[in-house]
């Protein structure tokens, strides 16, 4: 941006008022002073056009927390408080992410004002829990750009509209993220109009009947779908059969009690499967040799049983594999001779805690 070129007046007041009802902890807006930084174009989370100084970007969000950052201090670097309305006066926006921090109250429907978004990510993620609510979702209707939206852990239950709603208004929608927005089953959407959809998340939202979720399979773009924690029962839903072109599938943490299908080691794009904490039964069948793109593959805590075939070998990709708690009976010096089968390995990481092995061995898990 030039050096003569400031953020309009109009701009920089709607930051500072939505500044004013922020509850800012650890003082992370210090370079918001309109007296020491005139300009908010150089303000932390600002990023303004370099002809006009419109503001384009504000991203106040805070990375996931890990187990290497003190946690008290990560909870105090939280932003709390409310959303003001007046970031709608921010006509220019294109990309807005709160998300990580710990506003609380009713997500103001004037954010539908900002008509140029490609990009709004207001997901809370667990440690906020529910602080942030809808009571519909007609304001979304104005964001026809979007191309990015993750409302995860954003409570929806009382939008009566919800997904039918959605389904009408984003052409261009290609990440969306619903994880743990309490979402009621409701409805199948029969004519889903998603056509650029390639990453979905509906983890965490208790639906409980796999038909609930069953029109994901209309989505033709999808590469990336989770399912984690929706309390799914039964074999691991039809719905995916076809679904052939998908990267990444988790389904972890349901009740699903049946045998791997055959049809699922027919995915070959699969990077990454992940069937952890379900009640999966049988063995791992050969035909896994045919998911040649795998790099991570999780099949802990299930009732898998049987030796592992001969074809993982083939599966040279692979950087994990988790297996804890499958009834192997297996000695572990065929085990990694099975994963020893590339000529180039890439393996990294390999679980097999309670496993039942044989042979000798004082390790349940290897990291290489």
């Amino acid at each position: 941006m030039s050096s003569n070129t400031a953020c309009p007046e109009n701009e920089k007041q709607a930051l500072l008022n939505f500044k004013k009802g922020l509850i800012d902890a650890a003082n992370r807006l210090a370079s918001w002073d309109p007296h020491h930084h005139p300009d908010c174009c150089r303000w932390i989370g600002v990023v303004c056009d370099k002809r006009t100084a419109h503001v384009l970007s504000l991203n106040l969000s805070l990375p996931p927390w890990d187990e290497h950052t003190d946690f008290k201090s990560y909870r105090m670097s939280k932003l709390g408080g409310k959303i003001n309305p007046c970031l709608s006066k921010l006509k220019h926006l294109r990309y807005l992410d709160l998300s990580n921090n710990a506003f609380e109250g009713l997500l103001p429907y004037q954010l539908g004002n900002l008509s140029n978004l490609e990009s709004l990510k207001l997901g809370a993620y667990p440690f906020s829990f529910g602080l942030l609510y809808v009571e519909n979702l007609q304001w979304l209707s104005g964001l026809s750009l979007l191309k990015h939206l993750d409302l995860s852990w954003v409570n929806l239950s009382r939008a009566s509209n919800r997904l039918q709603l959605i389904n009408t208004i984003f052409p261009s929608l290609d990440e969306f993220h619903l994880s743990a927005c309490q979402l009621l089953p409701g409805p199948s959407l029969l004519n889903v109009n998603l056509s650029s959809l390639a990453i979905l998340d509906l983890s965490f939202n208790h639906f409980t009947n796999q038909m609930d979720v069953g029109w994901v399979s209309n989505l033709k773009s999808l590469v990336f779908l989770d399912l984690v924690g929706n309390d799914f029962h039964g074999p691991i839903p039809d719905f995916l059969r076809n679904m052939t072109s998908l990267t990444h599938l988790d389904l972890s943490s349901n009740y699903l009690n049946s045998s791997i299908p055959d049809w699922l080691y027919s995915f070959s794009s699969l990077q990454v499967l992940r069937l952890l904490g379900n009640q999966l039964h049988g063995d791992i069948s050969s035909a896994i040799g045919n998911l040649t793109s795998l790099n991570d593959l999780d099949l802990s805590v299930n009732q898998l049983q049987g030796k592992l075939p001969r074809a993982m070998g083939k599966l040279c990709k692979l950087r994990s594999i988790y297996l804890s708690g499958m009834r192997l009976n297996q000695d572990i010096s065929r085990i990694l001779e099975i994963l020893s089968g590339c000529s180039s390995p890439r393996l990294e990481s390999l679980d097999l805690a309670s496993c039942q092995l044989s042979g000798l061995t004082v390790r349940s898990s290897w990291t290489f």
